[in-house]
């Protein structure tokens, strides 16, 4: 069985001046705006 290659993801957010909670309600408001822009600006692909 084959198995996947997952991402590594390195977290340093203890260097930062915020705390954990910030960092993740900061990083969730990112990803939601980026969410939100990709589908008020869809990328429409047609077929012929």
């Amino acid at each position: 069985m084959k198995q996947k290659d997952w991402p590594v993801v390195h977290c340093s957010y203890a260097n930062s001046e915020k705390g954990p909670a910030e960092i993740l309600d900061e990083s969730f408001r990112l990803y939601l705006s980026h969410i939100l822009d990709v589908f008020e600006n869809p990328i429409i692909q047609s077929s012929r």
